[in-house]
């Protein structure tokens, strides 16, 4: 992911009010107390390891008017995954109201009757508001629609609803950028939209220049002797050239996406992504073969168009992105900004038209656009805006969608991750007659590494620390050079109240994993580090120190730090700024 190239934009990863450690800015200061002896990298652990999975799903319930339902228990749900019921262990329904006025809210009806599972927990708290993240999708948008859709957010901000700092905003053409981090002011997020409002956009490949082009050759075929075999060697290279251009631009969109998905994993709770884009095309070019077959539906040398896109790839592509987005509690909401259209065939491009030719395609084009943008909702349990040239009553929508919902735990009964899973959620009794329910379809298991290795990697791009374990960071005094790299040790201290101890024959030993990355912002470089330990628990200090060499280039560094405690799979992921300077030419002892 790369920052924005905006000069006033700072590339930074900025901490939300969510960071529980202080960001520190050093490089070689005072040497810190001595660290504690540790095994060497990769040390066995001290006991065998057991996770307790724990699955988190937010279900929406509304009426048949879309009306929120309140009010509802544990014992009104019921949940399969991969088609087995398995017992609601947590349960907690959010009620934040959005500062901007509320929608109405239906009460429930009395609980359905029926076999209930044991009462569950309530829910720990969950991180209520959640994280809002605006997504511009520049290869797909046109410029009228961005800027009508980047004033109504202004407006949307301006009321108040979601806090300026739990908003992110990124934008895409084939890389993706950070036009305002988390921890922006309202102020630095109506700049980043006016920046987007008048920026320039790439746009989808448009099918309308393409139906012109293939309306043109049908009439100069026919002139011709032969005129279906004529054609079909024109369609076939204009609809090739549109398949590519569509299939480049959908893939680099999928991609960008996904690995959105993957950073936003660093962020705790509910995570709801306003996805702006015209077009995400899973079948490119079917309008413009629809056309070429009504043209000329029995030549052989047209048969084959409608394979040119590989579109199962696509497909492939989109299900990977929702299965990323689905174990980060990530919910998708594609806008498209262009609104209410005029038919492709009668554009101010076109000249005669042959509507004999172009039966069908305008509702094929429309379906055409929209089949990735609703997959997307559909999977994550978002929902989909089109056909809109006002975007005021959907906004305020999706605040309430953040704001009002259910929070369901469970656990699949096993501990070990294996592979994906379907997730299915139902009301029982007359509920599930008379209202409405959404929610993520499945998720993705994935091992406990990959969790931390996300959160490392979120922590350095969006600046995003979770820190359950109360983890610090200090840095010790800066080592001689060796090729080109200085020594600098971190001391990463964690309470021993926060860890685990287990008895052993030597005393009681904790088994703690401290992973690291750090990131040059200028050169992009990336440099990793990982090193396990198994501390005794100590007499007196209340602070185990985890000391580890990191060797980098002079320098800033942005460094992440996740520790993992092994016993209970509790980790934590924090985030500093060093500055590494050669202490020869530094203007203070060690470094500043």
């Amino acid at each position: 992911m790369r920052p924005s190239p905006d000069p006033r934009r700072s590339t930074r990863p900025t901490a939300g009010p969510w960071a529980a450690a202080a960001l520190l800015i050093a490089s070689a200061i005072a040497p810190h107390a001595r660290a504690q002896d540790a095994p060497a990298a990769g040390a066995p652990p001290a006991v065998e390891r057991m996770d307790v999975i724990v699955v988190n799903v937010e279900v929406w319930v509304t009426d048949k008017k879309d009306i929120p339902i309140r009010g509802l228990a544990a014992s009104d749900f019921e949940i399969l995954e991969d088609g087995k019921p398995v017992p609601i262990t947590n349960f907690s329904e959010i009620r934040t109201e959005p500062a901007a006025a509320p929608r109405p809210y239906a009460t429930s009806p009395a609980a359905a009757p029926g076999a209930a599972a044991p009462a569950p927990q309530p829910a720990s708290a969950p991180d209520e508001q959640g994280q809002l993240v605006i997504y511009f999708d520049q290869l797909h948008l046109s410029p009228t629609g961005t800027r009508r859709l980047a004033n109504d957010l202004k407006s949307f901000l301006a009321s108040g609803p979601m806090p300026p700092e739990r908003v992110l905003i990124l934008r895409q053409n084939f890389d993706l950028f950070t036009e305002a981090p988390f921890g922006s002011t309202r102020q630095e997020l109506e700049a980043a939209l006016t920046r987007l409002s008048e920026s320039a956009t790439m746009g989808a490949s448009d099918s309308r220049f393409g139906l012109t082009r293939l309306q043109e050759a049908w009439t100069r075929a026919q002139e011709r002797p032969m005129p279906c075999r004529d054609f079909a060697i024109s369609a076939r290279g204009e609809i090739a050239v549109h398949v590519a251009a569509v299939e480049r631009g959908a893939t680099a969109t999928i991609d960008n996406l996904r690995l959105t998905a993957r950073l936003l994993a660093a962020l705790p709770g509910h995570k709801t992504l306003l996805f702006v884009s015209d077009s995400l095309e899973t079948r490119p070019g079917a309008e413009l073969v629809r056309f070429a077959n009504n043209v000329c539906g029995g030549e052989r040398d047209l048969a084959e168009l409608s394979h040119m896109a590989d579109a199962a790839q696509l497909i492939r592509r989109l299900q990977d992105f929702a299965e990323e987005a689905n174990r980060n509690r990530v919910t998708v909401y594609p806008f498209q900004p262009s609104g209410i259209q005029g038919p492709a065939m009668m554009g101010a491009e076109q000249g005669a038209v042959d509507f004999f030719a172009g039966s069908g395609v305008d509702s094929l084009l429309r379906s055409v656009r929209r089949d990735g943008l609703v997959e997307l909702a559909r999977q994550t349990g978002g929902r989909t805006v089109f056909d809109r040239n006002r975007f005021d009553d959907d906004l305020l929508r999706l605040a309430t969608d953040m704001t009002s919902y259910y929070s369901l735990g469970y656990a699949p009964g096993r501990t070990t991750a294996t592979g994906n899973h379907i997730i299915d959620v139902r009301l029982r009794g007359t509920l599930a007659k008379n209202a409405r329910l959404r929610h993520r379809l499945g998720y993705r298991d994935r091992e406990p590494e990959d969790v931390l290795q996300e959160r490392l990697e979120g922590a350095l791009a969006f600046g995003a620390m979770r820190n359950p374990l109360g983890v610090k960071l200090a840095v010790g005094t800066l080592g001689s050079a060796d090729k080109g790299k200085y020594g600098m040790p971190l001391h990463v201290l964690v309470p021993t109240s926060a860890i685990t101890f287990f008895p052993q024959e030597s005393g009681e030993r904790a088994n703690l994993r401290v992973a690291i990355q750090a990131s040059n912002p200028k050169t992009r470089k990336r440099e990793r580090f990982e090193q396990s330990f198994s501390p005794g628990r100590p007499a007196t200090a209340q602070t185990l120190d985890l000391r580890v060499v990191l060797q980098l280039p002079e320098g800033i560094h942005v460094v992440a730090v996740g520790v993992r405690d092994e016993l209970t799979g509790e980790s934590s992921v924090v985030a500093t700024t060093v500055a590494i300077e050669d202490p020869a030419t530094s203007s203070t002892p060690g470094g500043h």
